[in-house]
């Protein structure tokens, strides 16, 4: 959360942690309240009212969850979505979420429930660039957006970071051999910077 410092984590014990610029680490959300089931992915986004919520991906369950962080009472966004991971807002407030073993990554621009656009085909892996369903993954993972509002993709099994443009082409991006082994985590700094974890 910018505006505070605070960092959220989802917890795979069923509940999202909060940590403080201080060091301090506490329970933002309980299981009972959230009813998690090994969340994987927490994201805020600042709604265009000045509300900041936190986004959660209950794999577990197949859910998309929000809570405002003001009094963290959590809300079923969307249902059914097997394997959701993590997910990402650009900056007019769309979503897009990325389903591990489902091979796939989902577009949606909330409150509306309604999927927009769908990248990859759901269970099937490989590797390709395209449009929509054009395009391939094998695992999808994190997923970040930059200034510009394209999205970048850690394609597990594929030893690649995707990128989505705003007009729905998918790309691989032109790294170095052997820089990216099973990327798992990404981010994108202030400056434009790209970070990648591998296994």
């Amino acid at each position: 959360d910018q505006s505070t410092g605070n960092v959220y984590l989802a917890d795979y014990n069923d509940v999202i942690r909060m940590s403080t610029p201080g060091g301090s680490v506490t329970t933002f959300i309980t299981q009972a309240a959230g009813g998690f089931n090994n969340p994987t992915g927490v994201t805020v986004h600042v709604t265009p009212s000045g509300t900041s919520d936190l986004w959660i991906a209950d794999r577990g369950n197949g859910h998309i969850k929000s809570a405002p962080i003001s009094t963290g009472v959590v809300t079923t966004f969307k249902t059914g979505i097997g394997n959701v991971l993590k997910m990402a807002f650009t900056s007019t407030g769309v979503m897009y979420v990325s389903r591990y073993q489902g091979h796939e990554v989902f577009k949606y621009i909330p409150p509306s429930t309604t999927l927009i656009q769908r990248f990859g085909v759901s269970g099937v892996s490989g590797n390709a660039d395209g449009y929509l369903a054009d395009a391939r993954f094998h695992d999808v993972i994190s997923i970040a957006v930059d200034a510009n509002d394209y999205v970048y993709v850690c394609d597990r099994h594929n030893d690649a970071v995707r990128q989505i443009s705003p007009a729905g082409y998918v790309s691989t991006l032109p790294l170095p051999a052997a820089t990216v082994t099973e990327p798992f985590g990404l981010a994108i700094g202030p400056s434009g910077t790209m970070y990648v974890s591998s296994i």
